[in-house]
């Protein structure tokens, strides 16, 4: 007996290692269908978390609704916050990857000597051969032909004392290989992809071919389907906080590609429907300015507002001045970068709003106690005062300014860079629907006719187009049937 019972203890022993695991594990499942424990917002990533889908025939029938609920389950887990910064805590804790940081640095400059080169090639495609007797072409690059020409800025009226200066015009189309700003001078500490570069942190960026050409094709292939409906089409990709606040020299140091080479390249591709708005040159003119925030990804409103004045340049309106809105300081704001750097106590954020004139408002069918274009979230989390812009990331928002008459209406297809540049748009169209191409399931055309919308812009960040993932969102919006 004895013997039978020491062969036995092998087997009992694997089984009761086993318990406490299935215990766990068994503890976690009802946990999760716990749906009070859920949480709403995450103070980590700042943001509000996927809703509980309504149902929809049409969602089902698209094969949404299920990867909606899917998508439900795993972003509202019960302490996933806590899960986040665990593993925020871990990578900190890898600290700089010096092998890592050189092989990006070389990649870098392979994505710059290839942009050269693909720029080279095109610009030397498109140049046509002189006859010998022609007058010589001026040397001039001419900007591309689906952006009208900028007229003159008129002279400001005569305002005591503006709290913002004029700013002089600039060319949108000039070619700049040199600036300043965070240089080798500073400190850099590395966290990954994410590095605190003196006060402020960033994330890198490269440059990829294959994605930008998909970008181009569907840019091109939207714009034709919105062009034979007499809709024009605008594409203001956003350069991220990298690429404009980072000096030029600072670049190769860091793994990062220029940022305006990218544009140029894809804006080279676009077809005359395209309507270019390119805000790389804009934003490099007032790097010294708070345009980024120092511990988040996005740009701040005031770095909206000049994206803003240069989409009014492009599309043939007259840009609001900055002090016709009435500034709003909602306090201390801390970022999605702020937290995965572990929040060091020199990265320091406010959030400033500017609230539009006129008689604006604003509708989310599923919030629809939120009514105003900015929300004042002074008393908020300082994770979540981003959503002060429209009330963040929704399906469908719709602003409304009854100060135009109706009949003038724009769609703005956008991810979270597009909430503060959505704002001013209510300036110049009676109603502003923004669609977060991250939750739609209609075809952009359905919008369009919907809402009769006689402008679509797309305003997302540039790195959407270096990324095949989030583009495949995009095929999914812009697919006709």
């Amino acid at each position: 007996m004895n013997r039978d019972n020491e062969e036995k203890k092998p087997g009992s022993q694997k089984k009761k290692l086993a318990i406490p695991f299935f215990a766990v594990l068994a503890v976690l499942t009802v946990v999760a269908f716990i749906l009070p424990l859920r949480p709403e917002t995450s103070v980590t990533e700042k943001r509000k978390l996927a809703e509980f889908p309504r149902f929809s025939m049409a969602d089902v029938w698209a094969g949404t609704y299920f990867s909606q609920i899917d998508a439900w389950f795993s972003d509202t887990f019960p302490g996933r916050d806590g899960y986040i910064q665990v593993a925020n805590r871990v990578n900190e804790l890898h600290g700089l990857n010096h092998n890592r940081v050189q092989v990006n640095e070389l990649e870098q400059q392979a994505d710059n000597d290839r942009l050269d080169d693909l720029l080279t090639a095109m610009e030397n495609q498109s140049s046509p051969t002189p006859e010998p007797t022609a007058t010589p072409a001026p040397t001039a690059t001419p900007a591309p032909t689906a952006t009208p020409k900028p007229t003159a800025t008129p002279e400001p009226t005569a305002t005591p004392e503006p709290t913002t200066a004029p700013e002089p015009t600039v060319d949108p189309w000039e070619e700049i290989e040199e600036w300043g700003g965070y240089n080798a001078e500073d400190e850099l500490k590395m966290y990954g992809d994410v590095m605190i570069l003196g006060k402020t942190v960033f994330a890198r960026l490269g440059f990829s071919q294959p994605s930008s050409d998909h970008h181009v094709w569907l840019c091109n292939q939207i714009a034709d389907r919105l062009a034979e409906k007499g809709v024009r089409f605008f594409n203001m990709p956003i350069p991220t906080s990298v690429g404009v606040l980072v000096s030029s020299d600072m670049l190769p140091q860091i793994g990062c590609a220029d940022q305006g080479k990218i544009l140029r390249y894809m804006f080279a591709q676009e077809n005359d429907n395209v309507y270019k708005v390119n805000v790389f040159n804009t934003l490099l003119a007032h790097n010294d300015e708070y345009v980024y925030f120092n511990g988040d990804h996005h740009w701040t409103a005031l770095g909206a507002y000049y994206a803003y004045e240069e989409f009014c340049r492009t599309a043939g309106f007259e840009p609001i001045p900055l002090d016709a809105f009435r500034e709003c300081n909602m306090g201390s704001f801390k970022g999605t970068y702020y937290y995965q750097t572990g929040g060091p106590a020199k990265i320091k954020d406010e959030m400033i709003a500017y609230i539009p004139p006129g008689e604006t408002s604003m509708f989310i069918e599923e919030y629809p106690s939120l009514n105003s274009v900015v929300l004042d979230l002074t008393d908020a989390q300082e994770s979540l005062k981003y959503n002060c812009f429209i009330g963040g990331d929704n399906n469908v928002t719709i602003l409304t300014n009854d100060s135009i008459p109706e009949g003038s209406t724009c769609l703005v297809v956008k991810d979270s860079f597009g909430n503060p540049f959505s704002v001013y748009l209510t300036q110049h169209y009676h109603q502003v629907v923004v669609l977060d191409y991250r939750h739609t399931s209609l075809p952009l055309t359905s919008y369009v006719d919907l809402y009769g919308a006689q402008d679509v812009i797309l305003a997302q960040s540039i790195g959407v187009s270096q990324t095949s993932a989030p583009q495949g969102l995009l095929d999914f919006l812009f697919r006709s049937y």
